[in-house]
């Protein structure tokens, strides 16, 4: 006769519970609980954005920034695919939050603002991470979000004025004067 080997039983509101109730504390300890938990039921479903939005700044706390950042995409991708883009929205900002040299989710909660009719929001978060990337080093994504943001709202003489200044740092005057020709005044 084999040994009869007593397996747990699988209570997802339980394992929540104890999830949630760890994850409020400030102890590293049950931090790391609180994502060993929310880890056991996002391993039977791997797919609920909510689950994937609760344990993503866990992970951003822990100073996992990978998977913190495939949480975050994967709650983004979940909520939008089924069409809760507020939601998305949030789940952008959070990570930009907590992880604000991430410069994916910074033009993921533009593209997604421009998706809900806010063009002055989505040139806004290009603008607020552009602020992120004030160094010599950071000129090509200061560029790249400046050009994202002057694309979308080519009206906006901040946003011009700073794009021909950094055009100008980048060598390339004569695209610099003529983004200077093109803001209005």
């Amino acid at each position: 006769m084999g040994l009869l080997v007593r397996t747990r039983q699988y209570d997802r509101r339980k394992l929540l519970d104890g999830a949630a109730k760890a994850s409020r504390s400030r102890s590293r300890r049950k931090r790391r609980r609180a994502i060993a938990l929310y880890g056991q039921v996002l391993e039977r479903e791997p797919h609920d954005p909510d689950l994937h939005r609760k344990i993503a700044p866990l992970h951003a706390l822990e100073g996992d920034r990978d998977k913190a950042g495939a949480s975050y995409r994967s709650a983004i991708d979940t909520y939008v695919e089924r069409g809760f883009v507020d939601r998305a929205v949030g789940v952008a900002r959070d990570a930009v939050e907590k992880l604000p040299r991430r410069v994916e989710f910074w033009t993921e909660l533009s593209r997604l603002e421009l998706e809900r009719g806010r063009r002055a929001d989505a040139v806004g978060a290009l603008c607020e991470a552009r602020r992120l990337f004030r160094g010599r080093r950071d000129r090509k994504t200061a560029l790249a979000l400046l050009k994202a943001a002057w694309s979308i709202d080519p009206t906006r003489p901040d946003v011009g004025l700073d794009l021909a200044l950094q055009l100008s740092r980048a060598r390339r005057p004569r695209r610099a004067a003529e983004v200077l020709g093109e803001i209005p005044l």
